[in-house]
């Protein structure tokens, strides 16, 4: 549906293409992706990623094309923000009725994961919608019930945050929060990072889950990746160029590896490019995010709307927590969250004229 409505509305803004700002890495992404495809070891998975690739610009694309003012970017900011609301009553309502999952490598109990398939997801979709209703609570010309309705959305999303145990997603949190407090909200980070330190002083199972990233267990999930990456380095040496096929990763993974030691996904987005689309894929995907970085840091002294130029700055701090935390997990793979990422970036990137 997303691939249909994108190419319809492309269609009547033709002649706007060449306006598009990353078009041109993003392309060039695509078409490498696109050509691994046809060396690929399984042609349909390699064609049904790829099209979920596609799915992912091509919101970037509707969101360019049809955010034209800026009434319309708070319209999408606050439907990013509700669009986790039900998701996360669903699992608060598994942390109280003890329905989430334990990961044994984690020895984390009762777990909560919402509507999507693993607490990970959840949690790292999670950190666009809290730093957007940040933003909306931080905001000068807010209104007093609203302010409190997206405030109360903010304690709610860094209680699910905090109750999914994922490390990577607190670490991303950690990230954006910094950058975002270095450059502008000072008291608010400083405020932020004391409560989260009395959190994990105070909170057991965060202390231990802290702790254990920094002493791992020989048996745990860090060690574990730190295992998976050493052998899935050592698969790319076979099909350097253009690798194995888009979204073969869990594929060829398997065949080497079998399940027994664990996940079949390379947890991390830079080892998957390299061991799916070869020594070009990753160039372009590394090209890809550093024209991301170049556009919102050139747009941020640009752009006039003070509001805007905040959400930039948001985008500045997500952009480098989602791409730094992408080392150590499947970012690239969580299509919902990437949705959100690459519609929030057209709509900030777009020369909207006045509401």
């Amino acid at each position: 549906m997303i691939l249909i409505f994108a190419v319809l509305v492309v269609g009547k803004h033709i002649k706007k293409i060449r306006q598009i700002p990353l078009l041109t890495p993003i392309s060039i992404f695509l078409i490498i992706a696109l050509v691994s495809c046809f060396f690929s070891v399984n042609l349909i998975t390699s064609l049904t990623e790829w099209m979920r690739l596609f799915s992912l610009f091509g919101l970037y694309l509707l969101a360019y094309l049809l955010i034209k003012t800026q009434k319309d970017l708070m319209k999408l900011t606050k439907i990013i923000v509700l669009s986790i609301f039900i998701p996360v009553l669903l699992a608060l309502y598994q942390f109280l009725t003890k329905t989430g999952v334990t990961i044994p490598l984690d020895d984390i109990y009762n777990r909560i994961f919402g509507t999507f398939e693993h607490p990970r997801l959840l949690a790292f979709y999670l950190i666009i919608p809290l730093f957007l209703a940040i933003f909306i609570t931080l905001k000068k010309n807010r209104r007093g019930v609203i302010n409190y309705f997206f405030l109360i959305l903010v304690l709610l999303y860094t209680t699910t945050l905090l109750m999914t145990y994922t490390r990577g997603a607190w670490l991303a949190f950690l990230i954006v929060l910094i950058i975002i407090g270095a450059i502008k909200y000072h008291k608010f980070a400083l405020t932020a990072i004391v409560l989260l330190l009395i959190i994990y002083l105070t909170i057991q199972p965060i202390n231990i889950r802290v702790n254990s990233f920094f002493n791992p267990d020989s048996y745990g999930s860090i060690q574990w990746r730190y295992h998976l990456w050493q052998e899935t380095a050592l698969y790319t040496v076979r099909k350097p160029i253009l690798g194995y096929g888009t979204g073969t990763a869990p594929e060829v993974i398997h065949n080497l590896r079998g399940f027994d030691l664990g996940s079949i996904h390379p947890h991390n987005d830079y080892l998957k490019i390299l061991l799916e689309n070869g020594l070009l894929g990753l160039l372009a995907y590394l090209g890809l995010i550093i024209f991301v970085f170049i556009r919102l840091f050139k747009k941020l002294p640009q752009e006039k709307e003070p509001d805007t130029k905040t959400l930039i700055l948001v985008a500045i701090g997500l952009s480098f927590g989602l791409y730094i935390i992408s080392f150590g997990d499947n970012i690239l793979r969580n299509t919902a969250l990437q949705w959100i990422y690459w519609a929030l970036l057209g709509g900030l990137l777009t020369n909207k004229k006045e509401d």
